[in-house]
């Protein structure tokens, strides 16, 4: 800047030796201020630049992928939170990019669990750093939000492979998009469902609870309480506190004691909830040699092993591990359940847990596949025997019902039909008797991204379904975005659809929205990053607000779903949600008070503590994100998942959806006849019989349990009163004493053997519509739930 030099060179004149001073001092201000800019980059680079250096025996993970200050923070959250216990795991994030202030100051106050590294799976070298050759078997990845799908479908299964071909026995756990990006895993080197490697699709999840809640109002609710992790905060009215108290439970897997060996499903749960204050909701099945099955409510002829897994809802880790310590002899008569400790009796009868060989080792990973065939019978019944029972029930349900099924036995199929043969007019839609239908509304065009109908469907078409439980399904939207969705969905059952706006109120009434059962809205119109976080569900929150002002006049022998019900929802906002039963799905969470007036008053912290979403009216997929580290502590979520919201999932479905992306159909059989006895989600009504006159909820779980197979684990009941809407809001494991009311509700396993018990309780309320719809004149629409 300025130097006295050698003196051969200097300033004469009083200007330039003036210029000269000045131009000093402010250089000198200058140097000084970039000083401290270079020094922190300099031990950034250094900071961030660094090796791991692992400590024998002590477990780490790598998160990696998009990283965002909202996704860190939702991860650690869960992954860490005080119902887990005590969680000695360092966790190293990983990512190509240096962190801004925000996100830099979250990892400094994780510090002692968390650190920073800049760089990619990508390189060899970075892999090194962060010592994935001794990593504890386990790898976490996260990659969400992200808006070409395309591109985020390869560079997620490139990295995959960088990390397979790297260190070929890492576990990973990948977060995807769409359902059939499985496809793009199945061939990857090293890549092992069976050693815990899975894929979490968030579309496929979000449109499986918004499509369970199509068949089960609030389901969607009380399945998110149960795979996320939530803390106690102050009480509130009558009804906020007994849905907070269901509200801190979750989905915990124990192996089940040597006392509970011999015992049926229904024996064990019951033990479960009357001496251990625990819900035992389903068990891991060894069906052949290998193959390890979720069983969600099985049947009486199977049997609890030796330190079978069970799957039990639980308000913390330490209350589920009473199921594995459980002693006939020694806790028979306990009570103080909180001191309960391990004994010693089954050390001297049965091997100890962690000296068995796999499968039955807790570490050991085996591949879950979440409907199987059961092989097993029950005790004196014959392979012929068998087969007679089979053939006639058979020959009862073709007299019924007429059955086609896919060739996996999963699902309800037909052989397709053009788009042309199943599309409607306005004129040829209001001839159709149609009653209790669903009708799903669909924002796109012909350049918008496709949402995935086909996962919608499942659920819907689920082959545990009879007959009179297949609702059907309309959808109305623009027909050059419908024409390329069609061939993911034209082979499922009665499905129509109507050319047309959702915001046009000729087309809504066309579809007798008055007798729907449910009014589902899913947006495919993207929405840019720099646009206005509450404007980024317009298009849903257009739809409620129309829907508001739409008034039907229905015709002799109709009454809206919440007059007949007894109940009303709310809507299932964002780019998916739901309908008469108001469900919406956001893509920011914040929209709710759009929806609900009530929560248009209060601020809440969090979405899952709001009216809307404590009655099934909201959801939202930033929900699933606890779903990564649920899947870390637990690999059987996945598996759980599919057999609870997705309608099933087997290797040769997803086999088949890899090749061509489509379901064939398949001749039945014995084989199918099996897979299609297992049991299904259901809501029953307690004043109904048969489970009316009832006092609690104790006395609910054993007497559905014992005389009718029927597992409860929860209640859908009425809001505190004034209630002009009859809004009702979930209740997740209720405690044994909880008062039943005769308004209630009930959420249930139900067989397959008792599904007139459905069909009984459909065909009730439908004619309910007929009886009271003499008293109905005029109904607006916000009498309806929606999604």
């Amino acid at each position: 800047m300025s130097t006295v030099g050698y003196g051969d060179l200097e300033l004469r004149t009083t200007l330039g030796r003036l210029f000269v001073i000045i131009f000093i001092f402010i250089g000198l201000g200058l140097f000084a201020n970039f000083v401290p800019e270079v020094v922190q980059i300099i031990i950034n680079r250094k900071r961030f630049d660094g090796s791991f250096t692992g400590v024998s025996g002590k477990t780490h993970v790598v998160v990696c992928g998009h990283i965002t200050l909202s996704s860190a923070s939702a991860f650690m959250k869960d992954f860490l939170h005080e119902d887990r216990g005590e969680v000695d795991v360092k966790v190293l994030f990983l990512g190509n990019f240096r962190p801004n202030q925000e996100l830099e100051a979250f990892f400094l106050r994780w510090f002692l669990k968390v650190t920073f590294y800049q760089g990619s799976v990508m390189q060899r070298r970075d892999l090194e750093r962060v010592k994935f050759a001794i990593l504890s078997d386990t790898k976490l990845k996260i990659n969400n939000k992200i808006k070409q799908h395309v591109l985020r479908v390869c560079v997620s299964t490139v990295r995959v492979i960088s990390i397979k071909q790297y260190c070929p026995n890492t576990r990973i756990i990948v977060q995807m998009l769409k359902h059939n990006s499985k496809a793009f895993l199945q061939n990857v080197p090293n890549w092992d469902w069976s050693r815990g490697d899975a894929v979490i699709c968030l579309a496929e999840l979000k449109l499986g609870f918004m499509s369970q809640s199509c068949l089960v109002p609030g389901l969607s609710t009380l399945l998110t309480n149960l795979f996320t992790m939530q803390s106690e905060i102050e009480d509130g009215d009558t009804w906020q506190n007994l849905y907070r108290e269901g509200l801190y439970n979750e989905i915990y897997t124990e192996h089940l004691s040597p006392s509970f060996i011999g015992m049926s499903f229904a024996q064990a749960s019951k033990l479960c909830f009357l001496k251990l204050r625990l819900l035992l909701i389903g068990i891991e099945y060894q069906s052949g040699d290998q193959d390890f099955n979720v069983l969600v409510n099985p049947p009486s002829h199977i049997k609890i092993k030796l330190w079978t897994l069970g799957f039990l809802i639980a308000s913390n880790a330490s209350d589920a591990r009473r199921a594995s310590m459980y002693c006939s002899v020694c806790h028979r008569d306990i009570k103080d359940l909180p001191r309960m400790r391990p004994c010693r009796c089954t050390d001297l009868c049965v091997p100890p847990l962690s000296s068995l060989p796999p499968p039955f080792f807790p570490h050991t990973l085996l591949r879950l596949v979440c409907v199987c065939v059961l092989c097993c019978s029950p005790e004196g019944e014959t392979l012929r025997e068998r087969e007679c029972v089979w053939e006639q029930q058979q020959q009862q349900e073709e007299q019924l019902e007429e059955v086609g099924l896919d060739s996996t036995g999963l699902f309800h199929w037909c052989p397709p039909v053009p788009l042309k043969d199943i599309s409607l007019t306005r004129q040829s839609a209001s001839t159709l008797a149609l009653q209790d239908h669903v009708v799903v509304c669909v924002f796109g065009d012909g350049g918008s991204s496709l949402l995935g109908l086909g996962d919608f469907m499942m659920p819907l078409r689920a082959s545990s379904l009879t007959a009179p439980e297949l609702r059907t399904v309309v959808f109305l939207g623009d027909p050059h975005y419908f024409s390329r969705e069609w061939p993911n969905i034209q082979y499922f059952p009665n499905i129509y659809f109507l050319p047309g706006s959702p915001l046009c109120g000729a087309d809504l009434r066309a579809l007798k929205l008055e007798r729907c059962a449910m009014v589902v809205v899913l947006s495919s119109l993207s929405s840019s990053i720099y646009v206005e976080p509450s404007m980024q569900d317009k298009e849903t929150i257009h739809f409620c607000v129309n829907l508001y002002h739409i008034r039907f006049s229905p015709e002799p022998g109709t009454l809206s779903h919440t007059q007949s019900h007894g109940h009303g929802q709310g809507l299932e906002l964002g780019h998916g949600f739901g309908g008469r039963n108001r469900d919406p799905s956001h893509v920011n969470s914040s929209n709710v008070c759009f929806v609900n007036e009530a929560d248009s008053q209060e601020d809440f912290s969090s979405l899952t503590l709001t009216q809307a979403f404590s009655v099934g009216s909201v959801f939202s997929v930033d929900l699933l994100d606890s779903l990564m580290a649920a899947t870390y502590f637990n690999a059987n979520v996945p598996g759980l998942i599919c057999t609870l919201v997705t309608g099933g999932d087997t290797p040769l479905l997803e086999a088949q959806l890899a090749e061509d992306n489509q379901l064939r159909g398949g001749e039945m059989s014995m084989k199918m006849w099996a897979l299609r006895q297992r049991s299904k989600l259901a809501q029953l009504a307690l004043q109904d019989e048969p489970l009316c006159s009832l006092s609690d909820f104790k006395e609910l779980f054993c007497q559905a349990l014992d005389s009718l197979e029927i597992l409860c684990f929860g209640l859908y009941r009425l809001l505190d009163p004034p209630n002009p809407s009859m809004k009702r809001f979930v209740i997740t494991n209720p405690s044994a004493e909880l008062p039943l009311l005769p308004s209630d509700r009930v959420f249930c396993s139900v067989p397959f053997h008792q599904s007139h018990l459905l069909t009984h309780f459909l065909s009730g309320h439908t004619h309910a519509h007929t009886c009271l719809s003499a008293k109905t004149h005029t109904q607006s629409s916000e009498d309806f739930p929606c999604m």
